[in-house]
């Protein structure tokens, strides 16, 4: 990820990153701050130019230019109602240090500006847009479509959409396939790029994994492949990128209620391992 809300501290917006707990401004502070204390817009622009750059050189600075060929540049851009984020339909979690939503003081040209920095800065690299629930928001799955026409109709080198599909083994089919459908209609590379399905959704305590509840895990796994190798065109296929390995490394593991993953905690296969190897084989 180059620019994301989650991920930037706002000091970068004070005119002084140091005078504020030596650059550890909070979110909180910015609703306050003198505005002779805030940077200009054009300040900000150049700061996420900075940032960018600073990433990137950094990157193949250090001999990982021929290992990390591909960006998603921006992450995360609307809220599920299709919005652009911003300050209040995207507030900051509570103590955090690292939110700062960059559309709600740049607004669409975040996105556009994010996109030309990072292609002059490696031409040569395959830059995407990421986002989440796309299989199951409508109107965030055309905002982001949207944005991705204008962003090129702007003259940004868009190469790519990510689609990210946190997923239960609940989710709809039906939405999965209308997501690979549009997605496959705007003719760029497009990648399921942090795929897991939750089967305890609801953190229920004490929850067991069964047999039962292991094959509809496994059955979600299949038809997403599926769906994606059935809808979206050879050209346009991207990848698809399981987000982790092993249930206890996981980001949704909740300390033993959920098991999203294809590997037990001891490495052994689940029935997830098999859905997914049968759809690659078109089963």
């Amino acid at each position: 990820v180059l620019v994301w809300h989650a991920q930037v501290n706002p000091s970068i917006f004070a005119k002084d990153f140091k005078a504020y707990s030596g650059g550890n401004l909070t979110v909180s502070d910015t609703d306050v701050l003198d505005e002779d204390c805030l940077v200009s817009r054009e300040v900000l622009l150049e700061r996420l130019k900075t940032y960018i750059y600073g990433v990137l050189e950094y990157t193949y600075r250090n001999g990982y230019a021929d290992i990390i060929y591909a960006w998603d540049v921006v992450n995360e851009l609307f809220d599920d109602n299709g919005n652009l984020r911003n300050n209040s339909n995207s507030p900051a979690p509570s103590g955090a240090t690292d939110w700062f939503v960059w559309s709600h003081y740049l607004g669409r040209d975040y996105a556009l500006k994010a996109f030309n920095y990072a292609s002059a800065a490696d031409p040569t690299a395959t830059l995407f847009i990421n986002d989440y629930n796309l299989e199951s928001r409508p109107a965030k799955l055309d905002s982001l479509i949207k944005m991705v026409a204008e962003l090129k109709g702007r003259g940004a080198k868009v190469d790519g959409i990510g689609t990210q599909m946190h997923i239960t083994r609940n989710t709809s089919y039906d939405g999965v396939d209308k997501m690979f459908q549009k997605l496959a209609a705007t003719g760029l590379k497009i990648h399921v790029s942090e795929l897991d399905v939750r089967i305890n959704p609801n953190a229920v305590p004490g929850y067991i994994l069964t047999v039962l509840e292991e094959n509809y895990q496994a059955k979600m796994y299949n038809y997403v492949i599926a769906s994606y190798l059935k809808y979206i065109p050879k050209a346009q296929q991207y990848g698809i990128t399981v987000w982790g390995v092993s249930d206890n490394t996981s980001w949704l593991y909740n300390s033993g209620k959920d098991f999203p993953l294809m590997y037990r905690a001891d490495f052994s296969k689940k029935a997830a391992y098999s859905g997914v190897l049968n759809a690659l084989n078109g089963k």
